[in-house]
This record gives C-alpha cells, structure tokens and sequence, in this order.
C-alpha cells in the first residue's frame, strides 16, 4: 500500500517480498533471503549463548559467521540442524572439522589459528589491545599503527586485516617480519591523525 520509499542504504527483505519492491529507490543494494532463515546480523560472532539457544533452523548472516571460540560446543549446534547462509566463514582450526557442515559448499571458509582473537572494528596497536586480544589478530577493519606501536606490533603471531594497515615508514621493517595478510599498506610518513572531524 506504500506511494514510495527512498533508502539511502541497503534493503533486505524476505524471498517472498522481493516482488514487491517496484517502487523502492534503493542508492545501494538489496540483499534477499530465504522466507524460512532468521536474519542475523551482517557480521555474526557465534558464542555460547547463541549456542544454547540455537534451534533447527537456517541462519542467514550476509557477510560472515565467525567461529573462533575453542571453547564453543560446535558438536552441539550441528546435532540440532543449525546450518548458516552466509558468504564466508571465519573457523578457529581445532573446529573445522566438526563445523564444515555448518555450511553450505559455496561458503568461503577462512581458517585461523588455534587463539586467534576476531575483532570486528578498526585497531589502534598498542600493548594494551595486545592485552586484551591477544598475540593472534583477525581485524575485520582497518589497523592504525603509532610509533610507540614497535612493542606491540613485536609481540604479534599471527595478523590477518580485512581492510587497510596504515604503517609509521620506521616500523617497516619490524611489520614485514611477520608475514601478514591486508588489503592495502599504507605507510605515513608524519604524524597520523585519524577519527578526528576537525582538526586545527
């Protein structure tokens, strides 16, 4: 019954809706999903209490599902018929084995060490995020890197960033050594300031 909507953004709407869309204007896309599924977010992060509540169902997550927890009874969600939709798969090693049935065969399965720490937002390094996550880093974001990140970034194992690591040029060195997976490096030369909106 709506005369129209205007989405500056991105629409998602159950298989059986999408025929009536005609008169949505959508500045960027639409993401349709099966009638049946519950809607998770775009980027899930399974834990256990989504582990205890899980039921037989198929859960639709438009980008990701990450499994990095050892500690996640993935024996559990695969006897009650869970099964995820989604376009890849972040799995800690000791779990795959069990939870590749999770997923459909086109799911891209990304395989992290055993300990490694998924944080979904950009990093700043320091000794203290090292603290928090840990010496093994998935960053679904960018990592900002300081001159007085050189202890932290030491102390690193492993490093995969989906997204941009912007680098001091003396810190070049000490980053190489760790063979790390990005997108784009990017070093800076100066002084980096970043998440400000105004600066004087």
């Amino acid at each position: 019954n709506y005369a129209a909507i205007i989405v500056n953004g991105s629409v998602t709407c159950p298989e059986s809706l999408s025929g009536h869309l005609g008169q949505l204007q959508v500045n960027g896309s639409t993401v349709i999903y099966p009638d049946d599924a519950i809607l998770l977010k775009r980027t899930f992060v399974v834990d256990p209490v989504f582990v205890l509540r899980a039921k037989k169902a198929d859960y639709f997550a438009q980008r990701q599902v990450v499994l990095v927890d050892d500690r996640l009874d993935v024996a559990a969600l695969v006897n009650k018929g869970v099964k995820f939709l989604t376009r890849q798969a972040i799995v800690a090693q000791p779990l795959l084995e069990q939870a590749i049935s999770l997923f459909e065969d086109e799911t891209d399965i990304v395989m992290v060490p055993q300990g490694c720490a998924f944080v979904n937002d950009d990093l700043n390094l320091d000794e203290g995020a090292v603290r928090k996550y840990g010496g093994k880093l998935y960053i679904n974001g960018d990592l900002i890197l300081s001159p007085d990140s050189e202890k932290a970034l030491k102390k690193l194992e492993y490093l995969k960033v989906n997204g941009d690591v912007l680098l001091p040029q003396r810190l070049l060195d000490t980053f190489e050594t760790l063979d790390a997976e990005y997108d784009t490096l990017k070093l800076v030369k100066g002084t980096l300031i970043s998440d400000r909106p105004k600066v004087k």
